[in-house]
């Protein structure tokens, strides 16, 4: 399997400086969980998150795909930030914003700002950081590489969002598998946390 070396936050940016961060571990994502109880995610859901202000539709899920891929769409508020702040994660996203702007900064490649029908990348474990850069909803297309079982861990986020406490552990052990990262945390304790928390993580999904 290739591995791929985690790229970095490089200095400041316009608004605070962020500090250097640890390296990701080269640990490859896992397939779909097979089997797992409750609804799975499906082509044509919405769900969203109050907290970050992202509205997503999924497209073609991980299922559908068998891992290779997710495709969805995603519909930011003004203000919104994908994911709440700066992560990365083993999956390429590949983006075509379809309404709106899109701002933010990618670790390689710096400071990014793309309308209607222009196309960006976030590379595999680079550090990076999508927000809603107009005054009204900004739209775009992504596909993220490969689809592992992110839909599942997006689901279960967006769902721990809106106040089901009983989600956390099982978003805790998702990004755990998924390697899905703040960035301004280092991964020792971050991984640390997770693990305790989805060590007693259900496998199946709460109501």
């Amino acid at each position: 399997m290739r591995q791929v070396v985690p790229r970095r936050f490089e200095g400041p940016i316009d608004v605070d400086p962020i500090p250097p961060l640890l390296h990701a571990r080269r640990l490859p994502i896992r397939p779909p969980a097979r089997g797992y109880a409750g609804a799975v995610p499906h082509s044509g859901q919405r769900i969203t998150n109050p907290i970050t202000g992202e509205r997503i539709v999924f497209r073609r899920t991980t299922r559908q795909t068998d891992g290779e891929s997710l495709v969805f769409d995603v519909e930011l508020r003004p203000g919104a930030v994908i994911a709440g702040a700066p992560h990365h994660h083993p999956h390429e996203e590949r983006f075509l914003v379809t309404q709106g702007r899109l701002v933010g900064w990618i670790a390689g490649q710096g400071r990014i700002s793309k309308g209607p029908g222009e196309r960006f990348v976030v590379p595999s474990q680079a550090d990076h950081v999508v927000a809603n850069g107009a005054l009204g909803r900004s739209r775009a297309e992504v596909e993220a590489v490969p689809g592992g079982d992110f839909d599942h861990l997006l689901e279960t986020a967006f769902d721990l969002s809106h106040g089901r406490m009983r989600r956390a552990r099982e978003v805790a052990r998702l990004m755990r598998e998924q390697r899905v990262r703040i960035s301004l945390v280092p991964d020792s304790l971050q991984e640390r946390l997770m693990g305790s928390l989805s060590s007693v993580a259900p496998r199946g999904r709460a109501a």
